[in-house]
């Protein structure tokens, strides 16, 4: 049947991947997800590198100076009281949640209007 074609015959790699006639490699199943995966390529224009390293630059001029809160503006003291004031609200709005969950003292069927 192939002579006729001219279609080379696949054959199966060591690895467990088939290479067709054509010089197109079929992979296992197993390694699906491997395959599947799409690396993201590397930016190299120059006005990308020119930003990467004013950030770079920034971030190591804050830390010379002893500016250590995230933006380089605050200091320690005020960059730990800001983030205990968040999870502060984090937790209030949770027991908040639960409480007027708990309030609702009947079901409801989101379908009973259908």
């Amino acid at each position: 049947m192939f002579l006729g074609l001219n279609i080379k015959k696949a054959e199966l790699m060591s690895t467990g991947e088939v290479k067709l006639g054509n010089g197109k490699i079929m992979g296992h199943r197993k390694w699906k997800r491997i395959y599947d995966q799409k690396p993201r390529p590397i930016d190299d224009r120059e006005c990308i590198l020119i930003n990467k390293l004013a950030v770079e630059f920034r971030r190591l001029k804050a830390i010379t100076n002893g500016e250590t809160g995230p933006t380089g503006t605050m200091s320690a003291e005020e960059f730990k009281g800001k983030k205990t004031e968040f999870l502060d609200k984090k937790t209030r709005d949770l027991k908040m949640g639960l409480h007027f969950n708990r309030l609702q003292y009947h079901f409801r069927d989101p379908t009973a209007h259908l």
